[in-house]
């Protein structure tokens, strides 16, 4: 494909990719067919899990103190929904918990997406930086909970500076990997056609960086949720981290699996939106 103009860029960064994608795709009824075969291949694994922990609850091979059965899960479920658990609502528990995961990663995303491309597109800032990220990165963020606590107390703040950083530094990472990535193709195509900073940025830089800025935001959700659920273990009122934690001080192994198992559930229902966002945004990528 030919460029002769700034305003082709676009079409030219994603016809590389229809070409693969249309030979890809299946016709006819060997689409319906794959796709069947591929949602059964999704919730086998689920299924396979379940109908274990039936035969090994209901048919007391292990003790039901120890493994409770779905139902007795379900009518404990019922309960909580019903009544809350030590004075705090389930709906509010799992409010909380969600609601500062959010705040975090929003914080972790802006700073991360943004310190993410200006080291990617500048020598310079990663050369100041990429060191000091190397030696904070592999250190996990509940390391420096006693620390959160002491300088900002028990409460909202120390949580979601805790997932701010651990997601902005994944965020990071990701976003210069994608920014290195382009093709150098592109660029001098876009040197070639007199593009200034702004406008390179704009045409190549951010739609070649958004696949890596889709896996830091999927990887640091994955990272904020679980780390919040280990925050509010030790340093909360409220929360489903609380919430498990309070059940387990008191034996109550039926809330305790309630509260792992929702989340999970929230958890793929976050990566799903955020994978909904990113097939909307990389539509001309093959899936």
């Amino acid at each position: 494909m030919a460029i002769t103009s700034m305003d082709q860029l676009p079409a030219a960064f994603e016809s590389g990719q229809k070409k693969q994608i249309n030979d890809r795709l299946p016709t006819g009824l060997g689409r319906d067919t794959r796709n069947k075969a591929r949602n059964l291949r999704k919730y086998a694994g689920v299924v396979v899990v379940l109908a274990v922990w039936c035969a090994l609850s209901y048919g007391r091979v292990v003790d039901a103190t120890r493994l409770p059965t779905p139902t007795a899960l379900w009518d404990q479920f019922v309960s909580l929904a019903t009544h809350g658990f030590h004075g705090v609502s389930l709906e509010d528990n799992i409010l909380v918990s969600v609601e500062q995961t959010m705040l975090g990663l929003g914080f972790g995303i802006v700073f991360g997406v943004s310190f993410g491309l200006a080291m990617g597109y500048s020598k310079v800032i990663e050369e100041l930086f990429g060191t000091l990220f190397s030696f904070i990165r592999p250190i996990p963020a509940i390391a420096f909970l006693p620390l959160a606590v002491l300088y900002l107390g028990i409460g909202l703040t120390p949580k979601v500076v805790l997932i701010s950083v651990t997601s902005f530094l994944f965020i990071v990472m990701s976003t210069e990997s994608g920014v290195r990535g382009i093709q150098h193709d592109l660029l001098r195509v876009a040197k070639n056609l007199g593009l200034n900073r702004y406008q390179t940025f704009r045409y190549i830089i951010l739609p070649g960086a958004t696949p890596g800025i889709m896996t830091g935001v999927r990887t640091g959700l994955a990272l904020s949720w679980a780390l919040i659920v280990a925050v509010e273990l030790i340093a909360a009122q409220s929360g489903l981290g609380y919430m498990i934690e309070q059940a387990g001080n008191f034996f109550e192994l039926k809330i305790v699996f309630i509260g792992i198992i929702l989340i999970g559930i929230i958890g793929v229902i976050l990566d799903s939106v955020v994978v909904l966002i990113e097939r909307r945004l990389l539509h001309w990528q093959g899936r």
